[in-house]
Parts: C-alpha cells; structure tokens; sequence
C-alpha cells in the first residue's frame, strides 16, 4: 500500500468490527479533478461572470443599490467557475473508501464525520468507468448511472443517487475486489 492508504487505513480501522477483513482502502484522486460537464460548466460559468461583472461595473456608476443588487451575481459566477471544484477538491480530500469482505465503507469528513455503509449482501449492481489515466468511479446499486444535476455540477450539496467510489485509481480492480467478495459471501 502507498503512503496515503496506510493513512487511510488507520483512519478507517476504528470502523471496521472484528469479524471483518479489510480487502481495499483508498482515497479519491486528490486536486482538481476537471469532468466531462465542466465542458459546459465552465464556459457557463465565464460566461456568467463576465455578464455579471460588466453589469456590475456599470451599476457602480449609478447607485450603490444597483450594486449591492448585482453583487449575488457576481458571486454565482465565481462560484459557478472556480468554487465548485475547490468544494468538490475539499470533500474528496476527506473521503476515504474501504472495502471489506462483508462491506462497503465511505467516510466523509473531518470534524462530523459521515459513515456510509452498504453491506454485500444489499449491492444489486455494481459498476465502473475508467478514464485514460487510469482513474474512474465504481457505482454500487445505480442502474444506467443515472445522476442529478447538482452531482454533475459538484454542488456542495449533492452527492450521487447511490453509493459511489468516486475518481479511484483502477477501478477495475476494485470492482473485481467486490465482485470476489459478492462471491464468497
């Protein structure tokens, strides 16, 4: 295991009772992470901040109501093209992912952590996707990978209609770890 594992695993370990077997442990891909709606989502996103802050400048030079009007505008855009991937780079920082001979683990947080569970025997489906740089999602009961508008955007908010491993390196592998447990149990 690299070094950011052997954290995760120390981490995860309190979570995991006596009677199980950590088989995987990991972490998402760390930094920004740019995804096939930020094609969209960005240019929106320019765009909108461009309109807002030419609005903005323009209603500086008429009263400072106008201003203060525009201002939620202007922060839309910043967010709309840089703060929902620096919320969605800080929530896979504190992510960690386990898999155990009886279950899956995702542990959200740092200060409240979030514990989600989903145990063998309740994954109807499993599957995955794997970019060319060997990174990809592993999506457990989600049929089609369907998925809200929100998660597509990386609001802070959502999260995916299921489970999911997300942005994970070899994905395969990990599917196959879960497919071998699905197995045995």
């Amino acid at each position: 295991m690299n070094q950011p594992n052997l954290s995760a695993k120390h981490i995860i370990e309190p979570y995991i009772s006596r009677n199980e077997e950590l088989k995987w442990v990991g972490m998402p891909k760390q930094g920004i992470v740019f995804r096939k709606f930020d094609t969209f989502m960005i240019p929106f996103g320019l765009f909108w901040l461009f309109f807002s802050l030419t609005w903005f400048s323009m209603a500086l030079n008429t009263s400072i109501i106008n201003s203060i009007f525009g201002l939620p505008f202007v922060l839309i855009g910043l967010f709309l093209t840089f703060g929902r991937k620096i919320v969605d780079m800080m929530r896979r920082k504190r992510t960690i992912y386990g898999v155990t001979d009886k279950r899956i683990i995702i542990l959200r947080g740092a200060s409240e952590q979030r514990l989600i569970t989903l145990d063998m025997k309740d994954i109807t489906s499993v599957s995955f996707g794997e970019r060319k740089d060997g990174h990809g999602s592993v999506f457990f009961n989600d049929p089609g990978r369907t998925h809200n508008l929100g998660q597509l955007m990386h609001l802070p908010s959502m999260r995916p209609l299921s489970p999911t491993f997300e942005v994970i390196h070899d994905p395969k592998h990990v599917h196959d770890i879960i497919i071998e447990q699905q197995e045995q149990g």
